[in-house]
């Protein structure tokens, strides 16, 4: 489908990282509903996400530099459907496309 007609729900998925070693949630948007998973194993991080048909999503990354991440066992920056990565406050930030990802990385809890 044309990058066109794609839609950003206007909604970003940030892993929030509190006490939890896990957490999911789900959001309804118009173009459906977006679901996102993160779990916390010793110091590996563990990102699921589904973004609706149609749309895009930023995704920002707590903690992290690029390079050290991975979307389905690829570096990111291999990822068709990642567009835009870029550091920002400390984050690794990015938009991608509708879809089914599963990123992965070393994470260090900040002071």
């Amino acid at each position: 489908m044309p990058r066109e007609s794609r839609k950003n729900v206007g909604e970003s998925v940030r892993a929030r990282l509190l006490q939890r070693l896990r957490a999911a949630a789900s959001h309804l948007t118009p173009y459906g509903v977006a679901k996102s998973r993160w779990q916390l194993t010793g110091r590996q991080l563990e990102l699921a996400i589904d973004i609706p048909a149609n749309t895009t999503a930023r995704v920002e990354l707590p903690g992290t530099q690029g390079e050290t991440v991975t979307e389905a066992g690829e570096p990111l920056s291999e990822g068709s459907f990642i567009h835009n990565i870029r550091p920002e406050d400390g984050n690794t930030v990015f938009e991608v496309s509708s879809g089914r990802y599963q990123f992965r990385y070393p994470y260090q809890a900040r002071n």
